[in-house]
């Protein structure tokens, strides 16, 4: 499942993650490192969809899920 979550944001598909996918990333924090480092060096490529997008700052940033969730005209960088 590992690699659809990676193919996910990499293939210019834009697809959501999954509840699965979702759960299997809060679970584990070497898994939310790996995205963070793929969201910092792919975030130009626009293959990120916004959801995915604001789900893994929330998990990189609480605070920032939170604004989002508020907050729906929020700057994407992208």
């Amino acid at each position: 499942m590992t690699n659809q979550i990676f193919v996910a944001v990499a293939d210019g598909s834009q697809r959501r993650w999954t509840d699965a996918e979702k759960e299997l990333i809060s679970s584990s924090p070497e898994l939310i490192e790996q995205l963070k480092g793929w969201l910092e060096n792919s975030l130009s490529d626009f293959c990120w969809n916004v959801e995915n997008y604001r789900f893994l700052r929330g998990l990189i940033s609480p605070e920032s899920e939170a604004k989002s969730s508020v907050d729906v005209d929020e700057e994407i960088p992208f």
